[in-house]
């Protein structure tokens, strides 16, 4: 009864998984096709909302697929990689797509656009990168390198951070 129970609830976050992994694959063919009329002649900010919100949802695609993964075989030590995708992936990407947008008309200032850049975007997939490529490494290698390099990932993300309020910050006082 128990594992009729448990596998039961595999099916549902299973089907949850897939559910997701569809729906941003939708969205993200959705974005890619309605951006295609205006590329030739987009403002700075249109590019990079466009940008980042393609990354986010391959993230969230990445992040997607790494839970079904680790609900058809729990052994295998994906949550962290799943948590993470769509965390700091596509939720992060996201808010960085759309602060540039939504913080000044916030606080009522305009916005210079020619001073948004694709650091903190850079910055915040290589943290991922590092630190889902370092944990899958991990479980065949072990190695005090490969640690760091997980460890650094976070740091990496901070500075990814602190890298987009200095971009809204100059951006703001234009």
């Amino acid at each position: 009864s128990t594992t009729f129970f448990l596998s039961g609830l595999r099916f549902v976050d299973l089907a949850a998984f897939l559910l997701l992994a569809a729906t941003f694959g939708i969205f993200m063919r959705e974005e890619r096709a309605s951006s295609r009329p205006t590329t030739a002649s987009v403002m700075p900010l249109q590019q990079y909302v466009r940008l980042h919100v393609g990354s986010a949802y391959l993230w969230g695609l990445l992040g997607s697929v790494f839970g079904a993964v680790y609900v058809i075989t729990p052994t295998i030590q994906l949550y962290d990689a799943f948590i993470h995708s769509l965390a700091l992936g596509f939720i992060g990407l996201m808010l960085l797509a759309h602060g540039p947008v939504i913080l000044p008309v916030v606080i009522g200032r305009s916005f210079e656009q020619t001073r948004l850049s694709n650091v903190p975007l850079a910055l915040l997939t290589l943290g991922l990168l590092l630190r889902i490529v370092g944990n899958a490494s991990m479980l065949v290698f072990q190695s005090d390198l490969l640690g760091i390099s997980v460890a650094l990932s976070g740091w990496i993300d901070l500075a990814a951070v602190v890298a987009f309020f200095a971009e809204i910050l100059r951006g703001v006082r234009g």
